[in-house]
């Protein structure tokens, strides 16, 4: 797992939101812990530094994932909405 992490932080690195999206399920499936993430990780250096990722992510912990049509939900009675909408 860890040679499949290292091979799409190189093919995503210069992709616009790709790479968030792969941190994201990463997360989920309990590979990496995003509440923890800072912005001085990975020697990456923001040009904000009044942002606090933690809290951001326990504002928003029911909207990281994306909804689901409410097409699919009404044809499928087995399929939830994600939380948050």
């Amino acid at each position: 797992m860890q040679w499949i992490m290292d091979e799409r932080f190189r093919e995503l690195s210069g992709e616009d939101d790709h790479r968030w999206f792969d941190l994201k399920r990463w997360h989920y499936a309990g590979y990496i812990d995003l509440s923890t993430w800072g912005a001085d990780d990975n020697g990456f250096s923001s040009v904000r530094n009044d942002f606090d990722f933690g809290a951001f992510f326990s504002e928003t912990q029911g909207k990281l994932w994306l909804p689901i049509p409410s097409g699919e939900v009404e044809q499928n009675d087995l399929i939830t909405q994600n939380p948050g909408y």
